[in-house]
């Protein structure tokens, strides 16, 4: 079972995130805080100029988000791969997550790039115990 054990540093869940326009793994890996208090996750401006490094990269719709709480802004979104990356003893890659339509955050934030909410966690097992959160890819049900 693939799995990725993150260390809770001062209250935070703080990994590496894949993002892409297309397909996963061919985009880049940006730092994401897990928040499982937001319901949509979201990227910095600093992803966007990154990806748009390969291919031009266009808003599909505008979001009118109210971040922590502050008033709504209208913020564009983009139709991108978000996900996680995990480790297949010696083969290729395996990557969990899936595409949607995740809005540009308002301001740049400190320590992070990708905003990571429960649109993308409720695709894992997550379990989060003590200093650490164990994130583990959903087993596929035959059939």
């Amino acid at each position: 079972m693939s799995e990725r054990i993150i260390k809770i540093r001062q209250g935070q869940i703080v990994t590496e995130i894949d993002v892409a326009t297309v397909v996963p793994g061919e985009g880049g890996q940006f730092t994401g805080l897990i928040d499982t208090g937001s319901q949509e996750s979201g990227i910095s401006q600093r992803v966007i100029e990154r990806l748009a490094l390969a291919a031009p990269l266009e808003p599909d719709s505008f979001k009118r988000v109210s971040p922590l709480g502050a008033p709504g802004v209208r913020t564009p979104a983009f139709r991108l791969w978000m996900g996680l990356r995990f480790d297949s003893h010696g083969s290729e890659p395996g990557f969990g997550g899936g595409y949607g339509l995740y809005w540009q955050m308002p301001k740049q934030p400190e320590g992070f790039d990708v905003l990571v909410g429960m649109d993308i966690i409720e695709r894992f097992a997550v379990k989060i115990d003590g200093g650490s959160c164990t994130i583990r890819r959903r087993q596929r049900s035959a059939g």
